[in-house]
């Protein structure tokens, strides 16, 4: 699968996960967008700008796991944006900051 399908595969994957829990999903249609997810919690009124990175960036050259680092920029973290990871095996993972 190309990069560009890949991403958009993954953002439908963290989409279910942010609906099952509770969450609206609008997905960004700009291609240079500050997030590629608003999710929104109407009972509430969380609102969450997700940016969606896939496992790959967090593999080492022998396929081992990485920790799980925030690499937004320093625009997106000024503005809030949460990153989630989605796993080779379809998992969504919140990344936090340390």
């Amino acid at each position: 699968m190309d990069k560009k399908h890949r991403g958009a595969y993954n953002e439908l994957i963290a989409t279910t996960f942010l609906l099952d829990l509770g969450y609206d999903v609008y997905r960004n249609v700009s291609a240079h967008g500050l997030a590629d997810l608003v999710a929104i919690n109407f009972q509430t009124g969380e609102r969450l700008l997700i940016d969606v990175k896939a496992n790959s960036k967090f593999l080492k050259r022998d396929g081992s796991p990485t920790v799980l680092k925030i690499i937004l920029s320093k625009k997106q973290l000024e503005q809030g944006v949460r990153q989630l990871v989605v796993t080779s095996d379809n998992t969504c993972i919140w990344s936090e900051k340390e």
